[in-house]
C-alpha cells in the first residue's frame, strides 16, 4: 500500500506513532512530498532546533522532489501556547494547506499538563474538519513517540484522532510496517514510501 493512500483514506485527523528512531518522521516526510507533489500546499509544524540538526532531504535521484519541496511551508514552534497561536491564525494565511503534519508532537508538549495537551488536541481536532472554498479538506497528521513500554504520552489522543497509524520497525529500502488502528479495530499492513 502507498503511503499517502494509508494516512490519507481513513480521513482526518490521524497520529503516527512509534519508538524513537522507528521512522514516524520519514513516513510523514514521504506524504507530505507526495501530497505537494500532486500541486497541493502541505504546512509542516516542528520544532525548528531539531529539524536544523537533521533537515529532511529530497530522495535521491527524485528530479520531481525539488519541485515539491517548494509547496512544503515549514513552521517552527516551541511550545503549545505557539502551537496554538498558529492553529488559531491558520484560516487568515494566503496559504491553503491540503495537509498540515506536526512532527515530534511529544517534544512540543514536552512541558505541557494535560489540560494544555487536550485543548492542542481538540484545536487540531478542530482544524482537521475545516474545507476550502473548492470542498477540500485539511488533512491533518501527527507524529508522537511511544516510551520503551509502548505507551503514548497523548493519553487522550483517541478522543480527538480516531485514526493512529503504530510503526512496527525501522524504514528499510523504503518500506515499512504499520499497525492502523481504527475505532478499536486494528489492521497490519505494509507501506511502501512513494519517495524512496
Amino acid at each position: 500500500m502507498q503511503c499517502k493512500e494509508l494516512l490519507l483514506r481513513h480521513g482526518s485527523p490521524g497520529m503516527v506513532i512509534g519508538p524513537g528512531g522507528c521512522g514516524k518522521s520519514t513516513v510523514l516526510w514521504s506524504a507530505a512530498l507526495d501530497v505537494a507533489r500532486g500541486g497541493q500546499d502541505v504546512i509542516w509544524v516542528c520544532d525548528g532546533e531539531k529539524i536544523s540538526r537533521n533537515p529532511p532531504q529530497p530522495p535521491p535521484g527524485a528530479e520531481w522532489a525539488r519541485e515539491a519541496m517548494q509547496r512544503v511551508h515549514m513552521k517552527y514552534v516551541r511550545s503549545a501556547n505557539e502551537l496554538l497561536g498558529f492553529l488559531v491564525g491558520l484560516p487568515l494565511l494566503a496559504v491553503r494547506p491540503r495537509l498540515l503534519v506536526l512532527d515530534d508532537t511529544d517534544e512540543i508538549l514536552s512541558r505541557c499538563d494535560d489540560s494544555t495537551i487536550n485543548k492542542v488536541l481538540a484545536m487540531l481536532h478542530q482544524t482537521s474538519e475545516r474545507t476550502d472554498s473548492e470542498g477540500g479538506v485539511l488533512h491533518v497528521l501527527l507524529s508522537d513517540q511511544t516510551s520503551n513500554n509502548g505507551v503514548s504520552r497523548l493519553t487522550y489522543a483517541p478522543r480527538w484522532f480516531p485514526f493512529s497509524f503504530t510503526l512496527r520497525g525501522p524504514v528499510c529500502e523504503g518500506i515499512t510496517c504499520v499497525s492502523l488502528r481504527m475505532h478499536g479495530l486494528i489492521e497490519q499492513c505494509s507501506i511502501k514510501l512513494e519517495a524512496w
